[in-house]
């Protein structure tokens, strides 16, 4: 390449042009640094925007497809390390403003899971922790688990020397004297996550998965190391059971004092080995995927209620065409809710009551939905025959044959703080029409319900059989609320 003659570059006419040149650049620059101050300024507090219309998935089916895609990069670069699945809580942040990020629609049930690439997409960031005042909450629940006989309490204190390329020194603190242990080196690298916004809920959700390789003694004294980039104070109490433990922890950061709280899920190494020995064959790596998210994002609900809603998804999943097929077949409308609707009692029941056998069951303050089990998935279906998914569908997979139509509500339960699918009546048991039981009186398909399902995953709604008009009374003060009455008509 020729260098250009050192006058024409220093000639007045080509300067003035370059100085022309780097002053409209350095306007625009400032130009464009003002309109982003007053983008963060009038934007402060607010937070990014997620999408969230109709773009949820059940988390629980989420986690186990995530931990099934990242099998071979785990079978890659997991010799030698053990392989660590945590869950940890946080808030989904925005890059610019430092605020939580807010839903496109307010009001929304959401549980919207996004990717490393689709975080960055949206200028978003996982920050873990919870708030002080939040701390004590799950504190509280920790002691709830601890009270019981299946999970054990272990405390432990660390300083931990956070260094560059994925390493740290560890250094265990004797609680009673306070004095530190002998430092340890381990490197730990993070293979990959996924992050599940959840803006109905306080904390939204990230779970990881890491290769930790074993503790080894520092080479020379800890002098001799290079300087840590941050130094952490930790001071942890876990409730340690056969599947997972969850830690709560208090952070102290050294150079800045700061205080912080975390919160976190990892499954056991039992747990996380039984999932990695399954085989591809016949689902059994899928069945064991999905009971093993399961164990964490029952955790989530535990502390988080509210994260065991349904949250509606499009009809564009697959088997979307086979689960529409699997009610509107049996009941023969189309487009619609066809499950059978209630009707208001009026004085001029009574003579009706008193006249005929009826049955009677409490009017649960839930959400009207179909449970269809077809085209390989299971789904929520309302009123306004939109899809819905939630967490523990896809163990009902496992265990409810292809073709199940139920018809019941998905109820907060109040003893036990966690919602559950309430059935009171059941469409079809299976694909073939020998499977169909619309056409069969009541008493016939609530014994078909009873002897079809089990407690441990869905409810029967408890139907009395009466014929007597007073025993409406009693029943209604008792259940403080309303109650559903019921023929033993043939046909649903």
């Amino acid at each position: 390449m020729s260098k250009r003659a050192h006058s024409k570059i220093s000639s007045g006419g080509v300067l003035n042009s370059m100085l022309s040149s780097l002053s409209r650049t350095n306007e625009s620059t400032l130009t464009a640094k003002k309109a982003e101050a007053q983008v963060a300024k009038l934007t402060a507090g607010r937070g990014q925007t997620i999408a969230v219309d109709d773009n949820s998935a059940a988390p629980d089916a989420a986690i186990a497809q995530f931990l099934q895609d990242m099998r071979a990069l785990i079978d890659e670069k997991g010799f030698g390390a053990n392989v660590e699945v945590e869950l940890r809580l946080g808030r989904i942040t925005s890059c610019l403003q430092e605020a939580r990020c807010r839903p496109s629609q307010d009001g929304v049930d959401a549980a919207v899971v996004l990717s490393d690439t689709q975080m960055k997409a949206v200028g978003a960031k996982f920050v873990p922790g919870v708030a002080e005042v939040d701390y004590k909450g799950f504190v509280r629940g920790v002691e709830g688990m601890l009270r019981g006989d299946a999970y054990s309490e272990h405390k432990e204190k660390q300083v931990v020397h956070n260094m560059a390329q994925s390493k740290r020194v560890v250094q265990d603190v004797d609680p009673q004297s306070n004095m530190r242990g002998k430092p340890m080196v381990q490197v730990k690298e993070r293979l990959g996550s996924i992050d599940i916004f959840m803006p109905h809920c306080q904390y939204d959700c990230r779970v990881s998965i890491s290769c930790e390789f074993p503790m080894r003694e520092p080479e020379g004294d800890m002098s001799e190391m290079p300087v840590a980039e941050n130094i952490r104070h930790k001071d942890r109490v876990s409730a340690v059971g056969r599947d997972l433990r969850v830690d709560l922890t208090k952070v102290l950061e050294e150079s800045t004092n700061k205080k912080s709280f975390e919160v976190e899920v990892e499954l056991s190494e039992p747990a996380v080995n039984g999932w990695l020995s399954q085989p591809d064959e016949n689902g059994q790596s899928w069945k064991s995927a999905i009971e093993t998210s399961s164990l964490l994002w029952k955790m989530v609900k535990y502390f988080m209620p509210n994260s065991g809603q349904a949250f509606k998804r499009h009809w564009d999943f697959p088997g979307a065409t086979e689960v529409q097929n699997a009610y509107q077949g049996r009941l023969g409308i189309r487009g619609k809710f066809s499950g059978t609707m209630p009707v208001g009692f009026a004085r001029w029941h009574i003579p009706l009551v008193q006249s005929r056998e009826y049955f009677v069951s409490e009017k649960t303050d839930g959400v009207r939905y179909f449970l269809v089990v077809a085209g390989g998935t299971t789904v929520l279906v309302d009123r306004s025959n939109s899809p819905f998914a939630a967490s523990g569908l896809d163990l009902l997979k496992l265990v409810l044959p292809e073709g199940t139509v139920l018809d019941g509500e998905l109820v907060f339960h109040q003893k036990d703080k966690r919602y559950v699918f309430i059935a009171f009546d059941i469409i079809a048991t299976g694909p073939s029409t020998e499977d169909s039981h619309v056409d069969k009186p009541f008493v016939e398909r609530l014994r078909i319900l009873n002897d079809f399902l089990s407690e441990e995953y869905v409810l029967c709604a408890m139907d009395t059989y009466t014929r007597s008009v007073g025993f409406l009374t009693p029943v209604i003060l008792n259940m403080q609320g309303t109650v559903r009455i019921r023929y033993p008509q043939p046909g649903y």
